[in-house]
């Protein structure tokens, strides 16, 4: 086996299809108000619409890729717009940043109350969930107003305690068990022993790089297995379900939570992840995973 990290991006032309959308498409836009504005779709990829708030008129500056998986595009025939909606998007609101979600997370979960924090740029920061719709998670920004709630995907957010300290866990650095081959079959098992092996190979204790590394799994959730299919989409031609498997392959998807825990020289330090990974036999015939947020 050889894992490895492979950044892609879900492809989701069959969602666009379903959609309907294309360039030129009137259709309505959620932004983090809640309210929902009259758009334009002026571009599309294989993941995502840009949209132009019909709002702004001739001024383009503030338009917008969006995940076609987020959720908060609709058809402007769909619903009668609100009141409230008529009025251009504040520029803070305009310009949050788009995460995509599932697109079997659907359901609004009841509000909450959930300390966290969460990823902007690569910085932390201190925040309340608010309500909860799948994968998406609505936050407050300590110190913010609620101009600045936003969206934001379960891969950016990390748990706190209620005193407001990061969620930690009883370390171990036992390699996760089972012995495994190119010709094994699919378990979670095999899925954390790939998770595991991919932390562990920078732990050679050289410079900043830890001694030894465990990997302690909080959450575990495999979703149906899928073929990684081929379209032809115009314009783009073969396009697969997923870009960085093999035509045809067996995609098995996973959503997990899990603490890396690293030693450096007998100082141990921690790290919740919360992730979705994906794995699948590559073209060499050798089981591995990408880390698809």
């Amino acid at each position: 086996m050889k894992p490895y990290l492979l950044f892609v991006l879900l492809l989701g032309c069959y969602t666009s299809l379903a959609q309907g959308f294309q360039r030129g498409s009137k259709v309505e836009v959620e932004w983090s108000s809640g309210a929902w504005y009259p758009a334009t779709i002026v571009d599309v990829s294989d993941s995502q619409f840009k949209v132009h708030l019909d709002g702004d008129g001739a001024n383009t500056s503030r338009d917008q890729w969006i995940f076609k998986t987020k959720g908060i595009i609709r058809s402007a025939k769909t619903a009668a717009r609100p009141a409230t909606a008529t009025a251009t998007p504040t520029a803070t609101a305009a310009a949050s940043r788009p995460v995509a979600t599932p697109v079997a997370a659907q359901r609004k979960q009841p509000a909450s109350s959930k300390r966290v924090e969460v990823n902007e740029s690569g910085h932390w920061y201190k925040a309340t969930v608010l309500e909860q719709k799948g994968d998406l998670s609505r936050v407050h920004f300590d110190g913010y107003g609620s101009a600045d709630d936003k969206w934001v995907h379960r891969s950016y957010i990390r748990s706190l305690t209620e005193n407001g300290s990061a969620v930690t866990v009883n370390c171990s650095f036992t390699p996760p068990p089972g012995t495994f081959t190119n010709s094994s079959p699919a378990s979670d098992a095999l899925f954390k022993k790939e998770v595991y092996d991919w932390y562990n190979r920078l732990a050679n204790g050289t410079l900043t790089r830890p001694s030894r590394i465990g990997v302690v799994f909080t959450y575990f959730s495999r979703g149906a297995a899928y073929q990684n299919t081929v379209t032809n989409v115009p314009g783009r031609g073969a396009t697969r379900k997923h870009d960085g498997a093999p035509a045809n392959a067996t995609i098995y998807p996973v959503k997990m939570t899990f603490h890396v825990c690293e030693d450096y020289n007998g100082t141990i330090s921690q790290k919740q992840v919360n992730s979705d990974f994906s794995f699948f036999i590559d073209r060499d015939g050798a089981w591995t995973c990408s880390k698809d947020n």
